[in-house]
Parts: structure tokens; C-alpha cells; sequence
């Protein structure tokens, strides 16, 4: 039985399916200023692992010019 949810993530802020969380998050990342730490709550099946693994790619990302992750550095 194949799992579509475990094959599938996505890996950027316009392929999240909450378009107001990834508004929200668009916008704290296109600040100077960063928040030392991120909180995601919801309900199972909202995103919070897909939008955190986003984010976290977006920090650690060495070469991104937006606030999109280039998906090609290491991190």
C-alpha cells in the first residue's frame, strides 16, 4: 500500500497547502530580523512538519536569493 502524504512533501513556500502559512512564513523570513525560535501547532495532517522542514531549508540555505530555497546546497 502506498502512502501518498510520506512520497510527497513540499519543498517550497508555494507548494504548502495552508496559503495563509505560507504567507505568514514568507513574510517573517523576508525580514531582517529573524525569531530565535518557531512554533508549529494544528491539528494532525495541517502541515507543520512540511512548512517546518521548509523553513529549516530556508535558514541553512547558502545560496538563496529569495525567500525560496534554492534546493541544491547541502543543508
Amino acid at each position: 500500500m502506498s502512502v501518498f502524504h510520506l512520497k510527497y512533501r513540499p519543498q517550497n513556500l508555494a507548494e504548502l497547502d495552508l496559503s495563509d502559512v505560507a504567507e505568514s512564513i514568507g513574510k517573517i523570513m523576508s525580514n531582517k530580523e529573524r525569531p530565535q525560535a518557531y512554533l508549529f501547532a494544528g491539528p494532525k495532517g495541517s502541515g507543520k512538519t512540511s512548512a517546518a522542514r521548509i523553513v529549516a531549508k530556508m535558514v541553512n540555505c547558502e545560496k538563496s536569493k529569495g525567500k525560496d530555497p534554492c534546493n541544491q546546497c547541502s543543508a
